[in-house]
């Protein structure tokens, strides 16, 4: 009965009090959680992490590459302090939904959306974006990173020229 508790609980508190409901002095942990992904919405209260991006860098810590061998069934539940390489089986359904949008003919729409929230963050965050992409499609790769550059060039048009004079 606790167990069942502890998971309605905090969706009653999300109902009733907003998204931002472990704000709260009474619903805070007892230790300080960095967690920029809760912000913004209704009922914020606490500053709101200030101009921190709403997502963490992996530069903030370290993420080690777990051992190969390691199944699912072993470690399911728990917590692990590494990461996971991306297989070429991972890619598989990314594979058949681009190629869906591509017969449909809303590529174009899927490309434009990306290279737009991509377009804003740092150049190397771009970058490995570009190559995950590549990854699942050489051509929606090249194609995001082609809409970054011409939104770059729409945002400032001289910058090219600057460029070039220095």
């Amino acid at each position: 009965m606790l167990q069942a508790r502890m998971f309605s609980y905090p969706d009653a508190q999300r109902y009733r009090l907003g998204p931002n409901y472990q704000q709260l002095p009474c619903n805070q942990p007892i230790s300080t959680v960095y967690s920029p992904y809760q912000r913004d919405g209704p009922g914020t209260i606490n500053g709101n992490y200030g101009p921190d991006p709403d997502y963490t860098r992996s530069t903030f810590r370290s993420v080690k590459v777990g051992p190969e061998d390691m199944r699912h069934d072993e470690w399911a539940g728990r917590i692990q302090a590494y990461s996971s390489e991306t297989t070429d089986e991972d890619l598989e359904q990314p594979r058949q939904f681009w190629a869906l949008l591509k017969k449909q003919g809303t590529d174009n729409d899927l490309v434009t959306n990306i290279a737009g929230h991509i377009g804003k963050s740092m150049q190397r965050i771009q970058k490995g974006a570009i190559e995950m992409f590549s990854k699942v499609d050489k051509e929606l790769g090249e194609r995001i990173a082609k809409q970054i550059k011409e939104q770059d060039e729409k945002a400032s048009p001289n910058a090219h020229d600057r460029k070039e004079e220095k």
